[in-house]
C-alpha cells in the first residue's frame, strides 16, 4: 500500500478514471499532443460559447466519457467550450488567479513574481502564463517533463504557496489538480475539479508575455512552449519537495506518534549526513528550522534563526560545500520567518493563519534571487555541453521554434 492509499480511497478501483487504451487518438499531430496532455475523459464539462462578458453555463457530462477524437473536435469548435478533470497522474498543474483576486497583477504586481520565486525554490523553474478567458483571469501553467501524482503535487504546491501567504479559495486563487476532499476507504471516491482546456478558439484564452500582453501563438506554438518549459524544471528538487509534503500531510492528518517519530528521524539523518555538495543550503536550513519549530517548540524568529545558524555551522560539510557562509545569518533569519508561518510546535493547535494572511507581514524570500542565478548558471552549462555533444536538435527545439517563441520569455 502506498502513502496515498493509506489515507485516502481517492478512486473507485472498478472505474479507472484514465482514458481507455482502445480509444484512438486524433490524426492531427497537434490534437494528438493535446489529448496526451489531458487524457481523462470521465465526467467532463461542456458549455455553449457565451457572449463576451456573460457567465459560462457549464454542464457535467456523466453518461459517457469524452473520447480523444471528440475532444479535439469540440476543442476546435468556436461555438462551444469544454473542460476536463485531471487524471491520477499529471504532467501539469494550473494556478487559477481570478481577475478580482488580490494576487492578480492588476491588484498587486508583486504577487506573481513572489509566486514564481516560491515555485522555483521547489524545482519548478519555468511556467507558462496565460489569460484564461475574456474575464482577464490568469492561468499559470506549470509543465512537467514526466508524470507525478496529481494529489501529492497539488498538496505540495498548496503547502509551499501557503507558506508565502497565498490563501486558496474560489474567486481568489485555485489549483488544478485541486487537493481533493477526504473520502473514507470503501466509501466511494472524490473527483478532481474540472477546468476549461487551453487555447480554444474564441474563448478569450491567450498566452501572455512578461508584460501581460497577448502573444499571437497557435495551439502548436503553445504546446511547443509547454514542452520547453517542462524541460527546464528541476525534477530532483520537485520530487524532494513532494516527499516533504507527503510527510507533512500525513503528520497533520493523523497526528500519530509513529509519524512524528519518522519525521524526526529523517531530520536527524539529514543533520548527521550534512552537506555533501553545493546547492543544498535551502533544503538544509529548512530542515533545521523545521526541527527548531516543530520538535523543539521554539516560538520566535530570532530564537529559530540563532539555532539554525549555529547548528548549520556545526553540521558536517558546511565549510566544504556551503556557498552561503558569508550570509548565513541573513539566510537563517529568512528560513526562520518561513518556519514560523509554515509549521507549529508538535502537540499544539494549528496557528499559522494568524500570520499567514497578514498583509503587513512580508513573505520570506529564502534568497530566491541567488537561487535563480545558480539555477540559470546550471541550465546554461548544461545547454553548452549539449551543444557540444550533438549536431542536430529534435524538431521541437529552440532552433526550429518560431521567432516570436524564441523572443518571448517563458
Amino acid at each position: 500500500m502506498n502513502a496515498e492509499s493509506a489515507f485516502y480511497d481517492h478512486e473507485d478501483r472498478s472505474r479507472v478514471p484514465h482514458r481507455r487504451t482502445q480509444d484512438p487518438l486524433p490524426a492531427d499531430p497537434v490534437g494528438k499532443h493535446l489529448a496526451t496532455l489531458f487524457p481523462n475523459g470521465w465526467d467532463w464539462i461542456f458549455a455553449s460559447a457565451p457572449e463576451p462578458g456573460d457567465p459560462v453555463d457549464w454542464a457535467t457530462i456523466k453518461k459517457f466519457p469524452l473520447s480523444p477524437v471528440e475532444m479535439w473536435s469540440h476543442h476546435q469548435d468556436p461555438e462551444c467550450l469544454i473542460g476536463v478533470r485531471p487524471s491520477a497522474q499529471t504532467r501539469w498543474l494550473v494556478l487559477d488567479i481570478d481577475k478580482d483576486s488580490r494576487y492578480h497583477p492588476a491588484s498587486d504586481p508583486q504577487w506573481l513574481p513572489q509566486i514564481r520565486h516560491a515555485l522555483e525554490d521547489i524545482g519548478i523553474c519555468r511556467s507558462l502564463l496565460c489569460q484564461s478567458s475574456h474575464s482577464s483571469g490568469l492561468h499559470l501553467y506549470l509543465p512537467l517533463p514526466e508524470t507525478v501524482s496529481s494529489f501529492w503535487l497539488s498538496n505540495c504546491i498548496k503547502l509551499n504557496l501557503e507558506a508565502i501567504g497565498i490563501k486558496f479559495y474560489g474567486g481568489q486563487c485555485e489549483l488544478y489538480p485541486n487537493p481533493k476532499r477526504y473520502v473514507p476507504k470503501g466509501k466511494g471516491f472524490s473527483l478532481f475539479a474540472a477546468f476549461r482546456l487551453p487555447m480554444q478558439p474564441g474563448s478569450g484564452f491567450h498566452p501572455l508575455d512578461a508584460d501581460l500582453n497577448p502573444l499571437p501563438w497557435s495551439l502548436e506554438h503553445w504546446l511547443d512552449a509547454f514542452e520547453l518549459c517542462a524541460d527546464g524544471q528541476d525534477m530532483g528538487r520537485l520530487h524532494h519537495a513532494i516527499s516533504d509534503a507527503q510527510q507533512n500531510f500525513k503528520v497533520r492528518k493523523s497526528g500519530h506518534a509513529s509519524s512524528l517519530a519518522t519525521w524526526q528521524e529523517r531530520i536527524h539523518e539529514e543533520k548527521t549526513q550534512g552537506w555533501t555538495g553545493p546547492g543544498q543550503t535551502n533544503e538544509k536550513l529548512k530542515i533545521l528550522a523545521c526541527e527548531a519549530r516543530v520538535f523543539m517548540g521554539m516560538d520566535s524568529e530570532d530564537q529559530i534563526a540563532e539555532y539554525v545558524c549555529q547548528t548549520a555551522q556545526n553540521t558536517p560539510g558546511f565549510y566544504e560545500h556551503c556557498r552561503h557562509q558569508h550570509e548565513i545569518d541573513r539566510r537563517s533569519h529568512e528560513v526562520a520567518i518561513w518556519a514560523m508561518r509554515y509549521y507549529w510546535p508538535t502537540g499544539t493547535a494549528p496557528c499559522r493563519e494568524a500570520k499567514y494572511h497578514d498583509k503587513q507581514v512580508a513573505p520570506a524570500d529564502f534568497g530566491y534571487h541567488q537561487s535563480k542565478r545558480e539555477a540559470a548558471q546550471t541550465r546554461i552549462k548544461k545547454a553548452v555541453l549539449e551543444l557540444k555533444r550533438v549536431d542536430k536538435f529534435p524538431p521541437w527545439n529552440y532552433r526550429s521554434c518560431p521567432s516570436h517563441l524564441k523572443a518571448s520569455p517563458l
